[in-house]
Parts: structure tokens; C-alpha cells; sequence
């Protein structure tokens, strides 16, 4: 198959992963504005759908990029840190007043593990992960380790994150200096996983894959509140699977245009929505939840792809200006 392909099957991915956190957040947050319980309208957890399968296809993609050399961490810096500013730019444009409770935190803009500033309404908690897996990454670069160690660190890594679980509760959202043994490693750890084999494990049938990939979601959505560990390496598997059968399968335009925009419309949908619900609350006090649920998802959806697309077009031309001046000193080669 085809890079191109590829790319273009997993910015459809993309789409998806954004559209199920946007519903999420949409669906949360109108519930709540109602003073309804949110459970009954999201027995699927749409949002760690959505968290979960960004983050596989950040380790798959990842392994990708190892051969970047010492231009990885550089790529990976551009990539993320202007459109999170930009996002809490526009968070603190769109969230001004004493209602919203906005305040500023110079070190957030740093994304190292620490206390989260939650006034902005930008879920940044999982660019902290994203960052962290990064640095973790390029550590594999800096010592020019083969596939074959990187897979064997890999797995080493993924034993470690399962036993330090069974004695250690590390909250997930705020894990602080234990964040690389936090339990959501495992997406970006079986992400790449699949990145470093993909040859190998793609010679698997479709039919196969998915249905395996629907039999490890439901084991693993099943048991997502009793057993949060085992949960998260079933879906991390059934994320692989969509992975493997979308690389392959899904080409779909409009997905693929959101998912070109997908960094900024997470970014920047929920204080969007949350500043759409207190304008169209205020205006009509007596508004149903369904009417209140489809303008805040309208408006949501609409601004943040906006956004998305802005953010896109800014990383392009800062990415020209970054990266074309840093050749990079070394390549990683990975032998079998």
C-alpha cells in the first residue's frame, strides 16, 4: 500500500476520533447547562473512544518518524506548542468575564506534568501524554537503538506500566512525574507496536481484523469502570485493529478534510460549547435540551473546524521556517 493511502486513511481516523470527543463534550455539557444526569445520553464513552484512537495513531505514526533524526523533537515541538497557544489565546477571548472563571497559568504553556488549568476549557491534559511519549521517543533516536530494541523497550515498557498499576494509583488526567507509567501509555505503546511490525501484521485479512477489533471493544468498554488497566489494553488493541482496516479501507473526503483540521477543532470545540450554551441559555431560559444540544454541536462543530483549519495552514508556514533550518545531524536506521 501506498504512503499516500496511508496518510489519507488515517486522517479519516482522525475525523472520526475528533467528531466522537466533540460528541462527547457537546452531549456533557448540554446535559449538564439542563441539570440532567449525561450518563443515560453516552452509554458509549465517546470521548475515550476518540482520546484512545488519537493516541494509537500518534504511536503508529511516530514510528514512522524515526527516522527523522535529531530533527524529531524539533517537528514534534512545531507541531504542538503554537496551536496550543493559539488555543488558550482564543480560550481566554471567548471565556472573559467573572462567569467563566478564567484565569491564566504561565507554566500550563509549557505542557510538562504539573496541576491542570481547567478555566481554560482546552483538554490539554492529553498533549501533556503526547509531549511525554515524544521525549520518550526521541530517547530511542539519541541512542540509535534498531527495531528490534525499540519493540523489546516497548514491551519492557508496557510490563513495567501493568505492574506499577497494580500498586500505585496514578490519576490519569494529572499524573504528574508518574506520567510515563500512567496506564494510557499503552495506546501510544501498541501504536507503536504496529507502526514498528506494520509489514507483518497487515499481511492479516480485513474481515479478520475487524471482527476481532468489535470483540476487543466490547471486552474492553465492558470493563472499563471495574478493571480501567485490562480495559485500556483491550481497546488499545481494538484501536490497532481500526487502524490496520482503515489504512486500508476508509478514504473518505470529508473526513479527511476534518481530520486535516482535527488538532484545532479538539483544541479549541469545548470552550466554543461552553460559550454557546451560556449565550443560547441566557436567551431562552425555557429551551428543550435537544434544541440546546443540536445549535451548541452546530456552533461547536463550525467554529473550532474554523479554527482547525487556520491552525493547519499556520503549522504549514512555521513548520517551513523551523524545521528548513535544522538539517539534522544524524539518522536512525532500523534494521530487522
Amino acid at each position: 500500500m501506498g504512503q499516500n493511502k496511508r496518510l489519507e486513511g488515517l486522517q479519516s481516523l482522525r475525523g472520526l476520533a475528533a467528531l466522537a470527543v466533540v460528541f462527547q463534550h457537546v452531549t456533557f455539557y448540554s446535559t449538564n447547562a439542563k441539570g440532567l444526569d449525561y450518563l443515560p445520553y453516552l452509554r458509549i464513552d465517546f470521548g475515550r473512544l476518540g482520546v484512545g484512537l488519537f493516541f494509537v495513531i500518534s504511536g503508529f505514526v511516530m514510528a514512522g518518524c524515526l527516522s527523522q533524526g535529531s530533527r524529531f523533537l524539533l517537528n514534534r515541538v512545531v507541531r504542538i506548542y503554537p496551536g496550543f497557544w493559539l488555543a488558550v489565546l482564543v480560550s481566554g477571548a471567548l471565556l472573559t468575564g467573572p462567569t467563566f472563571g478564567w484565569t491564566f497559568d504561565p507554566k500550563s504553556l509549557l505542557l510538562i506534568p504539573s496541576p491542570l488549568n481547567n478555566s481554560y476549557r482546552v483538554p490539554y491534559w492529553t498533549l501533556v501524554y503526547e509531549m511525554s511519549f515524544y521525549v520518550a521517543t526521541y530517547a530511542f533516536i539519541v541512542l540509535r537503538a534498531s527495531r528490534y530494541t525499540i519493540a523489546k523497550c516497548c514491551i519492557g515498557w508496557l510490563v513495567v506500566v501493568i505492574a506499577v498499576t497494580k500498586y500505585k494509583t496514578i490519576a490519569p488526567f494529572e499524573p504528574g512525574s508518574w506520567i510515563l507509567l500512567s496506564r494510557w501509555n499503552v495506546y501510544f505503546i501498541l501504536g507503536m507496536l504496529l507502526g514498528l511490525y506494520f509489514k507483518d501484521v497487515s499481511r492479516m485479512r480485513s474481515p479478520v481484523i475487524a471482527v476481532g477489533a468489535a470483540v476487543l471493544w466490547c471486552i474492553g468498554d465492558t470493563f472499563a469502570g471495574a478493571a480501567p488497566l485490562p480495559s485500556d489494553l483491550m481497546l488499545a488493541l481494538a484501536f490497532c485493529g481500526v487502524v490496520l482496516v482503515g489504512v486500508r479501507h476508509i478514504r473518505i473526503t470529508a473526513l479527511e478534510t476534518i481530520g486535516n483540521a482535527s488538532f484545532g477543532i479538539y483544541l479549541i470545540h469545548v470552550p466554543v460549547a461552553v460559550l454557546a450554551i451560556h449565550l443560547v441559555t441566557n436567551a431562552f431560559p425555557g429551551i428543550s435540551l435537544h434544541s440546546l444540544w443540536l445549535v451548541t454541536m452546530v456552533a461547536a462543530l463550525t467554529a473550532s473546524f474554523a479554527f482547525g483549519l487556520m491552525e493547519a495552514k499556520i503549522h504549514s508556514q512555521v513548520k517551513k521556517i523551523f524545521v528548513a533550518r535544522s538539517p539534522s545531524s544524524f539518522d536512525l536506521k532500523l534494521p530487522r
